[in-house]
């Protein structure tokens, strides 16, 4: 990271509550399905992040569900095929 002209910033986060919080979300109390706008298995990987970073369709958050073998697709990724410039 030398030479690369980088500001790295952090900070801590309190996470009191956090038990309480994720155990109302398990009893139903707590609702955020909101926050799932999407929903894909990793074969569109490619295609959600185009989508995200584009903002299209109301993107907010998408759950990515493992690898769906029935598609018949070949699941090795080649990077070199994915490469982008910055």
């Amino acid at each position: 990271m030398l030479g690369k002209n980088l500001t790295i910033k952090s900070g801590t986060q309190n996470f009191d509550g956090c038990a309480e919080m994720l155990q109302d979300m398990v009893d139903g109390k707590l609702d955020v399905k909101w926050l799932g706008t999407h929903k894909a298995p990793l074969n569109d990987i490619i295609h959600g992040y185009g989508v995200f970073s584009e903002k299209q369709d109301g993107y907010i958050k998408w759950l990515i569900t493992p690898y769906d073998h029935s598609r018949g697709e070949d699941y090795t990724f080649k990077v070199e095929e994915h490469r982008t410039n910055y």
